[in-house]
């Protein structure tokens, strides 16, 4: 929640438009969650066992076998938890510890 309302506060502060966050035109968002989330990215690719989902979208149905497997969840929560803290870290550097 407090990742959450930090970055409103970024996106207020710099009055950036969720737009202007988007990928640029022609990258696909599996090469931008590829590039901006590494983490992410190596749970995806270690989980399908190659990186070819980065190209291929139907790749990334695989991900519904281990969608009820516990271990899973329990990384890919660990990976969206450190992914809330870099990005608090980043609004406290760029607002100087405001929010």
């Amino acid at each position: 929640m407090a990742a959450a309302y930090g970055i409103a506060i970024l996106l207020h502060i710099n009055r950036l438009s969720l737009a202007a966050l988007a990928p640029p035109a022609g990258v696909t968002q599996r090469r931008w969650l590829a590039f901006c989330n590494p983490p992410l990215r190596n749970l995806v690719t270690k989980t399908l066992g190659n990186d070819d989902w980065i190209l291929h979208l139907d790749n990334v149905r695989e991900l519904r076998k281990h969608a009820d497997d516990p271990a899973f969840q329990a990384e890919w929560r660990a990976v969206k938890q450190d992914a809330k803290v870099r990005a608090a870290a980043l609004i406290q550097r760029l607002t100087g510890g405001c929010a």
